[in-house]
């Protein structure tokens, strides 16, 4: 995954891309509607910072990666540093 460093940013905090965020979604196994869902957004919502037609603000970003996070350390209790050395 990459990701970029935002402007104004504290350091250490790095903005992912449309593409991160839906390869998250993707590795969680949630869908756009679940995801919605949880975050207190549209389905469309979701589609369109997926689809780069819309930006999500920082907190909604941060509220993203937690719910991914979240799906993540559900699916894989052992945490998700064995999960990444597993796929490799």
């Amino acid at each position: 995954m990459s990701s970029r460093r935002a402007s104004g940013s504290p350091s250490g905090f790095n903005v992912p891309t449309i593409q991160d965020l839906r390869e998250m979604r993707i590795l969680t196994g949630l869908t756009k509607k679940q995801v919605a869902d949880r975050g207190g957004w549209t389905r469309q919502t979701v589609a369109r910072w997926e689809k780069g037609k819309h930006a999500p603000k920082r907190d909604q970003i941060v509220k993203l990666i937690d719910i991914y996070e979240s799906e993540g350390a559900q699916k894989n209790p052992a945490g998700p540093e064995t999960g990444m050395e597993a796929a490799e």
